[in-house]
């Protein structure tokens, strides 16, 4: 299955996305509890652009709580990741909130975001199994949060049910992944399909599809 199976809203903005001429920049939040791939998509996600190579594309930051404390490395306030994502926005890159955002109220501060920047907001959800998000956290080593091991099974048992995204909460399109080929799939479609707002020519993907002319605005 592909990574846009789940996928719903702003579907025309998808096949933008899809075909490599979705203008950016845009903003993305993860939703997902410990364990269930977040992270993991967003290494992916900038080794994918590192291979792209594509000075078209708006290029990703990737803003997380985990290591939002002064020194990078500890958890921080939710305002300081806010604060990183309404800057990396400002410089026209796409920004993946790496976070995880599991309800309404949550993700609600970074849709209000996108809203006040008139940025597109996508929701990437991971519903991975609950037994298998418990293997990945009781196997982690070096968490900045201290979720791993047995600590953080406990951790992970005490987290909310995700409550799952609805367009109603001002979200353009929401993209759902259940396993890894799906989660590798999507940070490569993220990598390589948003442009710059500015850019004047096609990006490889975009060439690469065929298409003709200066992309629609998202």
């Amino acid at each position: 299955a592909g990574a846009n199976a789940g996928a719903k809203g702003d579907l025309a903005a998808l096949g933008a996305l899809l075909a490599g001429h979705l203008r950016g920049p845009l903003l993305l939040l993860l939703s997902g509890p410990p364990g269930s791939g977040k992270s993991t998509f967003c290494e992916e996600l900038l080794r994918c652009c590192g291979v792209a190579g594509d000075p078209v594309l708006t290029g990703w930051t990737v803003v997380c709580q985990d290591t939002a404390g002064a020194s990078g490395i500890k958890p921080g306030k939710r305002e300081k990741v806010e604060a990183a994502a309404k800057a990396g926005l400002a410089r026209g890159q796409s920004v993946v909130v790496d976070r995880t955002n599991l309800d309404a109220t949550q993700r609600a501060h970074f849709t209000a975001i996108g809203r006040g920047l008139a940025v597109p907001v996508h929701v990437l959800v991971f519903s991975t199994p609950h037994a298998k998000c418990a293997q990945r956290v009781k196997q982690r080593v070096g968490h900045p949060g201290g979720v791993e091991g047995d600590r953080g099974v406990g951790v992970l048992k005490r987290f909310g049910k995700l409550s799952p995204p609805s367009l109603a909460e001002q979200i353009d399109t929401i993209v759902s992944c259940a396993d890894e080929a799906q989660v590798s799939a999507a940070a490569l479609i993220y990598a390589c399909g948003v442009v710059r707002a500015d850019a004047a020519g096609q990006s490889k993907r975009s060439q690469a599809h065929g298409t003709i002319g200066a992309a629609p605005a998202a």
